[in-house]
């Protein structure tokens, strides 16, 4: 039996999506499976993913070593299995939409952060979004110089 707290913030999404903690905890197979599914879209569907780096769990303006690229693609793999268009072939049509447009979204964050120079650009235009000074035109940094 699934108790409320196996799934994270059940309660909170599940109320956005519809899904009951009653409906949770009595549902079986496949249709477990499939408000499981539903939950897990509902939670991505918030509008919580600002960037890329929120969207894949990082830090903003993280450096992409080792670690990072590790989580990175771990995350990514979370993601396309949630909304991968060929995971969600019975949903229906606006469903099928929104998948491929998270699909969209997922792979090219994957792909801005995984490049050095593109990386560099989002990052600039994250600074001017959220109005932070690059850190390397402050004052203090060219008076070191």
């Amino acid at each position: 039996m699934l108790e409320r707290w196996e799934v994270p913030g059940a309660t909170r999404m599940g109320n956005q999506a519809g899904i009951t903690e009653d409906k949770l905890v009595t549902a079986e197979g496949s249709g477990r499976e499939q408000l499981l599914r539903d939950l897990s879209r509902s939670f991505y569907e918030e509008d919580r993913h600002d960037d890329f780096y929120e969207m894949f769990g990082l830090p903003r303006y993280a450096e992409m070593d080792e670690s990072n690229e590790k989580a990175m693609h771990a995350k990514y793999k979370e993601l396309m299995t949630c909304w991968h268009p060929d995971k969600n072939t019975s949903a229906s049509q606006e469903r099928k939409d929104k998948c491929a447009d998270m699909a969209t979204k997922i792979n090219m964050g994957k792909e801005v952060l995984s490049h050095p120079d593109l990386k560099r650009r989002y990052d600039m235009a994250l600074r001017q979004l959220y109005s932070e000074p690059d850190p390397w035109v402050t004052l203090e940094w060219s008076l070191r110089w």
